[in-house]
């Protein structure tokens, strides 16, 4: 993916948010589809935050992650994914929470059953960052 993009003179980062918090800084928006969900829980909140941190003011951060009752479990492979993977599963006011601790107000929520799992939903939650 980064060879692709600097085909396309577009600057891309390899890694997580881990390994380059000097690199973001001011975003007007942060958009995460289900870009947490394979960490685990306490980590989950580590990196919401400091996505929530990378925002700033009057920005939007924008999440979505798999609902549940706050607990990370390995999903077994199927048709769509070939390896299991481990997946965390969040409580919506857990999110929501965290969000609110880091200076981010929700002002939209979408909460969808999954259709090929019903053991969780999935949710999309978009945070202002307070000034």
């Amino acid at each position: 993916m980064v060879a692709e993009c600097k085909k396309r003179n577009v600057e891309a980062l390899l890694g997580d948010f881990r390994s380059f918090r000097s690199a973001f800084a001011d975003a007007a928006l942060i958009w995460s589809n289900c870009g947490l969900i394979h960490l685990p829980i306490d980590e989950f909140s580590d990196g919401l935050r400091f996505l929530a941190a990378c925002v700033k003011p009057n920005g939007i951060v924008a999440i979505s992650f798999k609902t549940g009752d706050d607990i990370f479990r390995v999903d077994p492979a199927d048709d769509r994914v070939p390896v299991d993977r481990p997946t965390s599963f969040h409580r919506i006011e857990s999110v929501r929470q965290t969000l609110s601790d880091a200076g981010c107000e929700v002002v939209a929520s979408i909460h969808v059953p999954s259709e090929a799992d019903t053991t969780f939903d999935y949710c999309w939650l978009f945070a202002l960052k307070k000034s």
